[in-house]
């Protein structure tokens, strides 16, 4: 809960920025800035699955993960500019949603399209978190048999 406070307060402060200090006008700033909040609760799940499953090899994948997708997720170049395999491979990954939501939010309004990418983060979150929390219970199941005290043998 922590984590998720944390991410909700960042995507607040980062929103605040654009619209009032870069002056970034948007179709409508509440949903701008609802949609930043479930981007951020998103992509902190997705970190929090994997260093909770994999540890210090799991942020390492998170850190791959995120520069991967910056690289075909239409971020950098147009999607239909990629090679066929990348453009398929960019359709799994959670950033070329997120970047279709903030097109669709910032300057078209379109909340039909919105609520489509909505669906597929929302779809990201719900299996990280349930990851993360199975990965939570097998841990907490093996730190508290290993550290439970066993009765002293009487003589």
């Amino acid at each position: 809960l922590q984590l998720a406070l944390f991410a909700i307060i960042q995507a607040l402060l980062v929103s605040v920025f654009v619209l009032l200090v870069l002056g970034l006008t948007v179709e409508n700033a509440g949903l701008f800035m609802l949609f930043a909040i479930f981007v951020s609760l998103t992509f902190m799940s997705i970190v929090f699955c994997l260093v909770s499953v994999g540890g210090n090899i799991g942020r390492f994948l998170a850190l791959v993960f995120i520069v991967l997708q910056l690289s075909i997720t239409g971020s950098n170049l147009p999607i239909p500019m990629l090679p066929e395999n990348l453009q398929s491979l960019s359709q799994l990954l959670p950033l070329t949603y997120s970047n279709a939501g903030f097109k669709s939010v910032i300057s078209l309004g379109d909340t039909s399209l919105l609520a489509s990418n909505s669906s597929v983060l929302a779809i990201w979150l719900v299996v990280t978190s349930v990851l993360a929390l199975i990965a939570f219970a097998l841990s907490y199941r093996t730190l508290r048999t290993s550290t439970t005290p066993t009765t002293p043998d009487v003589i």
